[in-house]
């Protein structure tokens, strides 16, 4: 299944939906028939703007592809933004790559919840840490929902930029690869660069006067992003259940969520955290081939310089050895011994 099937999948056209920034791809297009209210962070001459001005062709290409914005987006509850245009309720949400950005997860999937009538899916794509600039984060957990949503985040907190910072990664200049995909690995940012971008954040977030930094920071593999979503449902602070998941020969994966309620029971729950933990482990395990195969490139490199080194060391011995050989013949010749008291007389002179 292609992704615009997944991500569309128990979708009708008529129903009432929303995606969420769609820019020059969207994935249920008015212009073909969907009945989608558009939200994004600027309005379409912004965004025609930006897509005419970007650096990647493709996306200049795409540019007729953006839509009137119907809801732009300033941070405000996003289900007051869209109840506001249809109290009724949707019948789904799209979002491709926007709920990494979310500071407050939690409250973000409430507010989603309070806009779905009957019926309601949610469709997600998601970039998966183990093929983005995400690839050296630290893996987001409950915890870290708990935590944004104990402290109603609205900015991201000082630290997370610090990790966005000092901790992308980028693959032959890019940030985004394939499964198996090797080459140049590169961190774009030195530390002090990254606590220097930190320190200013802090100042400002500290004051006041910080506004909203787009930047990830949530990072999963698949498995990662199962077990959150089922320990926040379990434990009642979403009411968002998944119902199908798919890994992807990219760098994202697609999930579709349902409202609903876990109902595995205590032991279940307990065997499937396990399994998806180790499930998230064996993961990371395979992402972790990329280092895997750079480091054998670079032991082989060196392997090659060191091996050009021993030539020439083995070289400059055997010359070293044929000198001395040279100079044992010569002290040992008829001429050396000869001369023996000059070179002694000599050597009283010089004294």
């Amino acid at each position: 299944m292609d992704r615009a099937t997944f991500l569309t999948s128990g979708i009708s056209r008529d129903a009432f939906g929303i995606e969420i920034g769609p820019f020059y791809n969207p994935i249920a297009p008015k212009a073909h028939g969907w009945n989608t209210t558009v939200i994004d962070y600027t309005d379409q001459e912004g965004l025609l703007n930006l897509a005419r001005n970007h650096t990647a062709q493709v996306i200049r290409d795409m540019a007729s592809n953006i839509e009137v914005v119907d809801v732009v987006w300033r941070g405000e509850p996003i289900d007051q933004a869209c109840l506001s245009i249809r109290k009724e309720g949707f019948h789904y949400l799209i979002a491709s790559h926007v709920i990494e950005h979310t500071p407050d997860i939690i409250s973000f999937l409430r507010q989603v919840s309070n806009l779905a009538d009957k019926d309601f899916i949610l469709s997600l794509a998601v970039p998966d840490c183990r093929r983005t600039f995400d690839f050296f984060k630290p893996l987001s957990t409950t915890a870290d929902a708990l935590l944004a949503y104990r402290q109603k985040r609205s900015l991201h907190a000082p630290e997370t930029m610090f990790v966005a910072y000092s901790c992308s990664l980028w693959v032959n200049g890019v940030g985004a690869w394939l499964p198996g995909q090797t080459g140049e690995l590169r961190l774009p940012d030195r530390l002090d660069e990254a606590h220097l971008k930190y320190t200013d954040y802090l100042s400002r977030f500290e004051t006041g006067t910080q506004s909203y930094v787009d930047s990830h920071c949530w990072y999963w593999t698949p498995s990662s992003f199962e077990m959150m979503i089922l320990e926040l449902n379990y434990l009642g602070y979403v009411d968002f259940i998944i119902d199908t998941l798919e890994s992807q020969p990219s760098s994202e994966f697609l999930v579709r969520l349902r409202k609903g309620k876990c109902h595995l029971g205590a032991e279940e729950l307990h065997e499937r955290r396990l399994h998806l933990m180790m499930n998230t482990r064996r993961e990371l395990a395979e992402a972790s081939a990329m280092v895997l195969i750079q480091n054998k490139e670079e032991d082989a490199v060196m392997k090659s310089k060191i091996s050009s080194q021993e030539i020439t060391l083995a070289e400059l011995r055997a010359d070293l050895a044929s000198a001395q050989r040279q100079i044992l013949d010569m002290e040992n010749s008829t001429c050396w011994r000869l001369t023996k008291p000059i070179r002694a007389a000599k050597s009283l002179l010089i004294r």
